[in-house]
C-alpha cells in the first residue's frame, strides 16, 4: 500500500476515533445529565456529577460543617448554617448546575471555561437577629439595639423611642454563612463588636400609630336591657394587638370586656325548697326560686364589634336575655307538716327507717299504714347504710351469719320474716330481743316480730326501702 493511501486511511481513522470519543463525552454528560466540565457551585466543582449527587452533597455539607465563632465580648461557640437562621436551597442549586447545555457549543466551550453556579441561599431575619444577640448576651461592652415602638398609655397609644446598641452585625454572620456554603467546609471567624442603630424609624411607625389610634377612637356600645355600656378608650386601647406590626383586633379580649359588660344582668339559678300537703298544695316556701339568666347572643356581640372595628365603623349592639324556668325541689308532709324522706308516686308502697329516732314507718303513698315501729338499727361501729333500696330477696326464715368487730364470726339461725335492701342489710325479726329503740345491730333493721311479719306480707319485691338520719 503506498504512503499515500497509507496517510489517508490513518487520517480517517483519526477522525473516527475523534468522532466516538465527542459522542461518548456527549453521551456522558447529556443523556447521564450530568454538570458540564468546569462547572462549580460556589468554590466546589461539581464537573460529571448529577442533580441528586450535587443535592447530597451540599445537604451533607449543610447538616455537619459549622462556623467557629470567636471574638473579644463573644461567646465561643460552632454554628451550623440552620442556626444562624440560613438555609441552602440545594435541590434549586443542583438543578441549576446541570443545567447548562442550553446548546450544542456549550459541550466544547465548556473544556476551556468555568461556570458558577451562586447556592441558593434564604435567610430568616428573625432567627439570625436572635442568635446575634445570643452570642453578645450577658457582655458588659454589648447591648442589642433597641428596636422603637407603639405602646398603650392609658386612653391612647404613643411611640416609644428606640435605642442605638452595640453587638454582633448580622451582615458579618450572613457573609461567613454564605462562604461556607461557597466553600462547603467550616472554617474559624473572629467577630467584632460594632455600632448598631435600630432597624424600624419611628417616622415609619407614625402611620401604624394613627390607625390603631383611630381604632380607639371608635365609639363601642352595648344595651344590656338595664342601660346602656360605653366601652371606654382605655380598654379599647387593650383591644388592639400591634405584634404583627399592624392593627389588629384581639377577639378574646372583646369577649372579656363583653363577659364582665353581661355580668349584672345574668344570675345563677337558685333551686327553691317547698313543702306540699298531699293534695299537692304549697305549705311551705323554705327558699325562693330563683330563675337564672343568661345573654343568649354574646358570641354575635363580640364578633359584631370585632368586625365592625375591623372596617372602622361604630358599634351599637344589644343583649339578648334568656331567662329559664324556676327551679323547685319539692317535698311532701304528712299530716303533721314532717317533709317525707321520699317522694312516692300515687299509692306506691314504701318503707321509712329513721336511724335518729330508730323507728320505721309503712307507707302507701303518704299516708302511714304502719308505724313508728321502734327498731334497733346499726351500732356506731356498724352503721346501717343510709340511702334509697328497695327489697331484693325474701326469706320466711333464715340463718344470719357474719363478722363482729373484733373479727370473730357469728352465727344466729332461725331468723324469721327476712327482707333484704342492700347486699347484706335486711328488715328482720330479733326474737332475742325484748327492747328496740336504739342503735345496737350488726347493721341489719331489728324488728319487733309481730310488727316484721305484717311487713313481710305487706310488701312485695321491689318495695323501695329509705333509710335515712
Amino acid at each position: 500500500m503506498s504512503k499515500k493511501r497509507i496517510a489517508i486511511w490513518s487520517a480517517i481513522g483519526i477522525v473516527a476515533v475523534a468522532i466516538v470519543a465527542l459522542g461518548v463525552y456527549i453521551a456522558y454528560f447529556a443523556l447521564g445529565q450530568r454538570a458540564l466540565p468546569g462547572t462549580k457551585v460556589g468554590d466546589v466543582s461539581v464537573a460529571g456529577m448529577t442533580s441528586e449527587e450535587i443535592q447530597s452533597q451540599l445537604d451533607y455539607a449543610v447538616k455537619n460543617e459549622s462556623l467557629h465563632l470567636t471574638g473579644a465580648d463573644i461567646h465561643p461557640q460552632k454554628a451550623t448554617l440552620a442556626q444562624l437562621g440560613m438555609t441552602v436551597d440545594s435541590k434549586v442549586t443542583a438543578d441549576a448546575a446541570v443545567a447548562g447545555k442550553s446548546s450544542w457549543t456549550k459541550y466544547f466551550t465548556a473544556l476551556f471555561r468555568t461556570t458558577t453556579v451562586e447556592p441558593t441561599i434564604h435567610t430568616n431575619e428573625s432567627t439570625l437577629t436572635k442568635f446575634a444577640q445570643s452570642l453578645t448576651e450577658g457582655k458588659e461592652n454589648a447591648k442589642s439595639p433597641v428596636e422603637p415602638s407603639i405602646v398603650a398609655a392609658g386612653d391612647h397609644f404613643e411611640i416609644k423611642a428606640g435605642m442605638p446598641g452595640r453587638s454582633v452585625k448580622t451582615q458579618d454572620l450572613i457573609d461567613a454563612g454564605t462562604l461556607l456554603a461557597h466553600t462547603q467546609q467550616g472554617f474559624q471567624v473572629s467577630l467584632k463588636l460594632a455600632e448598631l442603630s435600630p432597624k424600624t424609624t419611628e417616622e415609619s411607625l407614625k402611620p401604624i400609630l394613627a390607625d390603631a389610634q383611630a381604632l380607639a377612637g371608635l365609639d363601642v356600645a352595648v344595651n344590656t336591657g338595664k342601660n346602656v355600656v360605653s366601652a371606654p378608650a382605655e380598654v379599647k386601647v387593650q383591644w388592639i394587638d400591634l405584634t404583627s406590626g399592624k392593627p389588629v383586633i384581639n377577639a378574646d379580649a372583646v369577649r372579656a370586656w363583653v363577659a364582665q359588660t353581661a355580668e349584672p344582668v345574668t344570675n345563677d339559678s337558685v333551686t327553691g325548697q317547698r313543702l306540699l300537703n298531699t293534695r299537692g298544695e304549697v305549705t311551705i316556701v323554705r327558699r325562693q326560686a330563683t330563675a337564672a339568666t343568661t345573654v343568649s347572643n354574646l358570641d354575635a356581640v363580640v364578633n359584631s364589634i370585632v368586625e365592625n372595628m375591623g372596617n372602622k365603623t361604630a358599634t351599637n349592639e344589644t343583649f339578648q336575655i334568656a331567662t329559664a324556668e324556676l327551679k323547685w325541689d319539692d317535698k311532701i308532709v304528712d299530716a303533721s307538716g314532717t317533709p317525707l324522706a321520699y317522694t312516692p308516686t300515687g299509692n306506691e308502697k314504701w318503707i321509712d327507717v329513721n336511724l335518729s329516732n330508730h323507728t320505721m314507718t309503712a307507707y302507701e303513698g303518704t299516708t302511714v299504714v304502719r308505724g313508728p315501729i321502734p327498731v334497733v338499727n346499726g351500732a356506731s361501729e356498724t352503721p346501717t347504710v343510709i340511702g334509697t333500696f328497695a327489697i331484693d330477696r325474701k326469706y320466711p326464715s333464715k340463718t344470719m351469719r357474719g363478722e363482729n368487730t373484733d373479727g370473730s364470726k357469728y352465727e344466729t339461725p332461725d331468723v324469721q320474716w327476712v327482707m333484704f335492701f342492700k347486699g347484706p342489710y335486711a328488715i328482720h325479726a330479733a326474737y332475742w330481743r325484748s327492747r328496740f329503740g336504739f342503735a345496737d345491730s350488726h347493721g341489719c333493721v331489728n324488728t319487733p316480730t309481730t310488727h316484721a311479719k305484717w311487713l313481710y306480707d305487706w310488701a312485695p319485691m321491689g318495695t323501695v326501702v329509705v333509710t335515712h338520719r
